[in-house]
């Protein structure tokens, strides 16, 4: 089973509850929420990444080779999942 690790992702654009994280192993689920109507520009450091590391972005399925400092858009009513392995 995951367990519950919000302190390995900070951003100054979005907080908890609407920025989690799971982790399980290495690998880790950083879940970023936008509740909002417009789109959300979001800086997202992942903390205490390996350096072999890599990240995915869910549903462009676009693969961040460095992700320890990270910028994506949250799109309105939407959640954008970062799979780090």
């Amino acid at each position: 089973a995951g367990e519950r690790a919000d302190q390995l992702a900070v951003s100054e654009q979005i907080k908890y509850p609407n920025l989690l994280v799971l982790k399980k192993g290495h690998e880790r689920l950083v879940l970023l929420f936008n509740e909002g109507s417009r789109p959300l520009r979001v800086l997202l450091e992942n903390k205490e990444l390996s350096s072999e590391q890599k990240a995915t972005i869910f549903g462009i399925n676009q693969v961040v080779e460095q992700p320890a400092k990270m910028e994506l858009t949250v799109e309105p009513e939407d959640v954008t999942v970062v799979h780090i392995q």
